[in-house]
C-alpha cells in the first residue's frame, strides 16, 4: 500500500500515514466521508468519499462486539457424606427388646422400693435394720440383673445395627 497520505483534522494537517492508518483515523471522525485528504499527485485537498481507494474503506467498521452472556460461575458446592445404617428385622427386634427390658427393669426397681420403703420406717430397730439390709441386697440384685441384661442385649443391638450406607448430598 502506498504511504504518504495526509488528512485534515480541523485546521491541522496530519500525516504522512499509510492508507490503513488513514482509514482508521477517518473512521473515528463523526463524518469520515467529508474529511479532507491529500497525497502526492493530487492538485488540491479532496473529500475522502471522492477518492475511490479510500471511499471503499470508509464506514466499514468491524461489527460491534456483542457482550457474551456471562455464564454464572458455579458456586462452590460441597459434598456432605452422611453415614446411615439400615437395620434388618432382627436389628429392630433386638432394639425393641432392649428398650422394653430397660423400661421393665426401671418399673421393677421403683415398684420394689415402694414395697420395701414402709418396712424400713416402721417397726423395731432390729426390724428396720433387717429391712435396710434386705432392701440393699434386693436393690443390688435388681441393678446387677439390669446391668447384665442391658450389656447382653446392648451387644445384640450393636451387632445387628445393619450395614453401613453412605449418602452423598450436594449443598451450597
Amino acid at each position: 500500500m502506498s504511504e504518504g497520505w495526509y488528512y485534515a483534522n480541523g485546521d491541522q494537517s496530519l500525516g504522512p500515514v499509510s492508507i490503513q492508518e488513514l482509514v482508521r483515523a477517518l473512521n473515528l471522525l463523526s463524518e469520515p466521508g467529508a474529511a479532507l485528504i491529500w497525497k502526492n499527485g493530487f492538485s488540491e485537498w479532496q473529500a475522502a468519499r471522492s477518492v475511490p481507494e479510500v471511499a471503499a474503506w470508509l464506514g466499514q467498521r468491524p461489527p460491534q462486539i456483542r457482550p457474551t452472556p456471562r455464564l454464572e460461575t458455579p458456586k462452590a458446592r460441597r459434598v456432605v457424606r452422611t453415614e446411615k445404617r439400615k437395620r434388618g428385622f432382627f436389628g429392630w427386634l433386638f432394639l425393641i427388646v432392649f428398650l422394653l427390658f430397660n423400661g421393665l427393669m426401671a418399673a421393677w426397681l421403683f415398684s420394689y422400693w415402694s414395697q420395701v420403703l414402709p418396712m424400713t420406717t416402721n417397726g423395731s430397730d432390729a426390724g428396720r435394720a433387717g429391712a435396710a439390709i434386705g432392701t440393699t441386697m434386693g436393690t443390688g440384685l435388681i441393678l446387677s440383673l439390669w446391668t447384665c441384661g442391658s450389656l447382653v442385649l446392648g451387644l445384640f443391638v450393636l451387632f445387628t445395627r445393619g450395614r453401613k450406607v453412605i449418602v452423598e448430598e450436594e449443598r451450597n
